[in-house]
């Protein structure tokens, strides 16, 4: 898709329809988007109408499960700008048409994943960074994040799924460039969506470390601790406890309640700028804490 496409949707968080620059107001109705949704989704083939209708109206008998898609459909056609130019209809069956001009959020997510993965397979790391921050740019939420219908979740969850991919991999990018406060946005991110998951926090206090932050390395600790014990009546594992206590106390060394005697014994922080052993230390430290495995799982 490139310029000059008059019908834009976004699937990602609020569901959002513009029409030659316009927003259309008159989608509101969930099961309008539901269904327009329904036809995006799976636009690389007709959709059998008894098929959408037992989804949609799974406790309905079948006359009335089709009785309640045609309305629906009746109503999606006056609402949608140019319907029959983007709507194919027949008695059995309906569909997206690939060949009018639109663009879709979801589609252009996908068409940036493939961008990427080409350009890691020629090395071209600019090119693959750019991709990256675009599928990111793309994500706004949830897939139709407002409708509860079980046929959603799992192509909610692939897409997801992806999006960590792409979080998870502009991380590492980042941190490798020593771009640390870029990956630490990107880490954030992934916390938002992962908020009990440990590895996220001990990335970000590894970053955290690796950008010399010491107050944003005890604010990320107090944060994992206060939302394991308010949330799940748990307290973080070993694990994390102990690579908040090596950054803290093998690279900012200061005093601070959470650190034993022997790590007390200077006040002044440095930088890790020209410093080779102490990033030497940094990163075996973090190595030594994370299983080796910077995936969130």
């Amino acid at each position: 898709m490139g310029r000059g496409h008059i019908l834009h949707i976004d699937l990602f968080g609020t569901f959002r329809v513009v029409y030659k620059d316009a927003p259309v107001t008159d989608l509101d109705s969930p099961r309008l988007q539901e269904l327009l949704a329904w036809l995006l989704l799976n636009r690389d083939s007709p959709q059998p109408r008894q098929y959408i209708a037992f989804q949609f109206w799974p406790d309905s008998s079948e006359k009335q499960a089709l009785t309640n898609l045609r309305q629906v459909l009746h109503y999606l056609r006056k609402a949608l700008p140019e319907a029959d130019r983007y709507i194919k209809v027949d008695y059995k069956t309906l569909q997206w048409n690939r060949e009018a001009s639109w663009i879709l959020d979801v589609e252009e997510f996908e068409h940036h994943l493939e961008a990427a993965d080409e350009a890691h397979i020629s090395d071209n790391i600019t090119a693959f960074e750019k991709e990256l921050i675009e599928a990111e740019t793309l994500y706004k939420g949830p897939l139709l994040e407002n409708c509860y219908r079980k046929w959603i979740d799992p192509e909610r969850e692939r897409l997801q799924t992806e999006y960590i991919g792409v979080l998870e991999r502009l991380v590492e990018l980042l941190e490798e460039k020593r771009d640390y406060p870029s990956a630490i946005s990107y880490a954030q991110k992934l916390l938002q969506i992962k908020p009990f998951q440990e590895p996220a926090y001990r990335t970000l206090m590894h970053l955290h470390a690796l950008n010399n932050d010491r107050a944003n390395i005890q604010k990320t600790w107090q944060s994992c601790v206060s939302r394991f014990e308010e949330e799940l009546d748990l307290e973080p594992s070993e694990e994390t406890r102990k690579l908040y206590k090596r950054l803290i106390s093998n690279h900012f060394r200061g005093s601070d309640p959470e650190i034993e005697d022997d790590d007390k014994k200077t006040s002044k922080d440095w930088p890790l700028v020209g410093r080779r052993n102490e990033w030497n230390r940094l990163l075996a430290s973090w190595k030594d804490a994370v299983d080796g495995n910077k995936k969130f799982v």
